[in-house]
């Protein structure tokens, strides 16, 4: 059978063949075993794979098939066998995803055989879900997530940077956050070793890689002292002892103060009418909708003053209630043995409280919190 006369010269399955024939197929060549034998030519499996994608047939023995019975696929053959759909399959698995990249180009100019990456010069064509991936999409997504993650915050590489900040989060959180006051370059964290001594200390940037040349001042910062100047800076600007007991106490008989035939506390009372109150003021200021929404505004209402009628007798009930108040005083005497100052480094916490952390001098940072907070704080030694 004379393909070469059954198939029209207008036929794209020419063209294909063509276009493919100036590809490089070293690098695919390279993922076969040198100690084991090619079983079937990778151009030629190349050939029907990129061919079946662009006819929609993707499946390995509809691919061995099309072999078999398709002259389009036959002519891509060259006279060769039909290769079996365990070879095809691989062929896809083990060698393909390897030298893609360096397939998915062409020749611009078949005199020069100049050539450059397909940007959408010719047809591009996503297989998806073809053979085993190398690592599972839950993985791959999780990735991309971190990847993410880590490009919205700064970082502290400058020496390959030209903008002097990268897009990598460290774990440690002043890593992120630790500035120099001279220069505005971050700290990186840095392990010295000397006389069988490890010490873990802070420095700036742009001192590790340009020496002097563009900050002079800027000083080593201990890591210890300067994580208990941030602690203690943190501290101070927390709520009297007294006022956070307060409130602790309060939110436990909101959480447990209930009537004998209802299942809400004070704390789902409270929030059941916040919500009704947020609920109220996007429909009022809804254009025209007071016509529209009064009977929703009167259910509102009703159940509002319900609400706070439940709460003004449960509130009632608990100052009477012996077991309650004995409660109340258990707690606050727990309470007032703790300490309510933070003495634990938490990289989470920083991560969460601390906006920015300006090293002034050995002996002086500037911490800014981010709810807008800046403390002056002394650092120990």
């Amino acid at each position: 059978m004379n393909l070469e006369i059954i198939i029209p010269s207008d036929e794209p399955v020419r063209l294909l063949s063509a276009v493919t024939e100036e590809l490089d197929y070293r690098r695919l060549t390279a993922t076969y075993s040198r100690l084991g034998r090619i079983e079937y030519s990778p151009r030629l499996l190349f050939k029907i794979v990129l061919y079946g994608c662009s006819r929609g047939i993707y499946k390995t023995r509809e691919l061995e098939r099309a072999c078999r019975e398709n002259v389009n696929f036959m002519y891509l053959l060259e006279g060769h066998a039909a290769p079996g759909h365990n070879t095809i399959a691989r062929f896809r698995k083990d060698h393909l995803p390897y030298a893609v990249e360096n397939l998915l180009t062409f020749i611009q100019d078949c005199i020069s055989k100049k050539v450059v990456k397909n940007t959408g010069q010719l047809p591009m064509y996503l297989i998806q879900n073809n053979h085993p991936a190398i690592v599972s999409r839950e993985v791959y997504q999780a990735v991309q997530a971190e990847k993410a993650r880590r490009s919205a915050t700064a970082s502290p590489s400058t020496k390959t940077s030209s903008t002097g900040r990268t897009c990598y989060a460290s774990k440690f959180a002043l890593s992120e956050r630790l500035v120099c006051g001279e220069c505005g370059t971050l700290y990186r964290r840095c392990t010295w070793k000397r006389n069988g001594k490890t010490r873990i200390v802070w420095r700036c940037v742009s001192r590790l890689d340009y020496g002097t040349k563009y900050c002079h001042q800027s000083p080593t910062m201990d890591e210890e002292p300067l994580q208990r100047a941030i602690l203690a800076a943190i501290s101070s600007v927390m709520a009297p002892k007294e006022k956070i007991n307060g409130l602790i106490t309060d939110a436990a008989l909101e959480e447990t103060g209930k009537l004998p035939n209802s299942a809400m506390t004070l704390g789902d009372i409270k929030r059941r009418l916040e919500k009704l109150e947020a609920e109220f003021d996007t429909l009022f200021n809804q254009s025209g909708s007071i016509d529209k929404n009064v009977v929703r505004f009167s259910q509102i209402a009703n159940e509002m003053a319900s609400l706070k009628e439940q709460r003004e007798r449960i509130s009632a009930q608990l100052r009477n209630n012996e077991a309650a108040q004995k409660h109340v005083h258990t707690i606050a005497a727990v309470l007032d043995q703790e300490d309510h100052r933070i003495t634990q480094w938490d990289e989470e916490m920083i991560r969460q409280l601390v906006h920015t952390v300006k090293v002034i001098s050995t002996d002086h940072i500037r911490v800014y919190l981010n709810d807008g907070t800046e403390i002056d704080q002394t650092v120990g030694p």
